[in-house]
This record gives C-alpha cells, structure tokens and sequence, in this order.
C-alpha cells in the first residue's frame, strides 16, 4: 500500500518526467537497464514481471534510449515520447529507491539484464532519485 507522502512523491516524480526531457530521458534509460538482454534485443518486453517497461512502450522507448546511448542526438520528437510515455513509470522508479519485502521492483537488475549505456546528464536531484539514476550521473 502506498501512503499520501508516497502518492505526493510519485505525483511530483510524474510533473517533472512529464515536463523535463532530462528526466524522462533518466527514466527510460533506467527502465531500459532493467529489461534483460533479449529484451532489449528484440526491443519487446517477455516477461510479464513488473520490472522495466511495458509491451506497449518497449519497442519505441527502447529503440530512442539506443540511439541516445549510442551518441546519436535525439530530435525533439524523440523527447516527446519519452516525455509522454515515462510518467507512468513513476511509481516504479520510486520503488527501485524504496524498496518493500514482496515489491517485485527491488532495485536490482533482472537476470540476464541489459548493459545499456549510461546518461550524460544533469540537473539537481535527492538521495532517492540518485538511486534510479545511472551511475554516471552526477546531480550538484
């Protein structure tokens, strides 16, 4: 069960996903990191495990997050999915920073999980948010 203070948390996680390319790009990359590597390779979600993406998102968003990983400038279109279909994934990322015995989205990587790059980004962010970011990141 969420509590009002969660709630709170994930809403504010979701304006600003919604709002700011570089967090939606934050939190694609780190759902990308979560898939497995076949899953990444076909760019399809196989496991129906509540980590990572959704079958409906998997294939454009990961698709966006190689080609940025991959040093390839993304238009803006590019940042307007990712600003459109990451918000829903709020609640998740929250939960790789707090997890809960049961939760199936601990924070750690699956099995056989992706070795997608990392994100070149910035911006200022809390201790719980560094936990979902990837490692390179360096929020001041």
């Amino acid at each position: 069960m969420t509590t009002k203070a969660e709630k709170a948390i994930i809403n504010s996680w979701k304006g600003k996903i919604a709002q700011n390319d570089q967090w939606a790009l934050r939190a694609a990359i780190r759902l990308v990191q979560l898939q497995t590597a076949e899953e990444v390779a076909s760019s399809a979600t196989l496991d129906s495990n509540g980590v990572g993406l959704g079958a409906f998102d998997a294939d454009i968003v990961t698709s966006i997050v190689l080609k940025y990983t991959a040093g390839i400038k993304l238009s803006r279109g590019q940042l307007d999915v990712l600003r459109r279909k990451m918000p829903k994934y709020a609640g998740q990322l929250y939960r790789l920073t707090n997890p809960r015995p049961g939760n199936s989205t601990t924070g750690c990587k699956k099995k056989g999980s992706s070795s997608v790059g990392e994100a070149d980004t910035s911006g200022s962010v809390s201790s719980d948010e560094k936990k979902w970011l990837p490692p390179s990141f360096s929020g001041s």
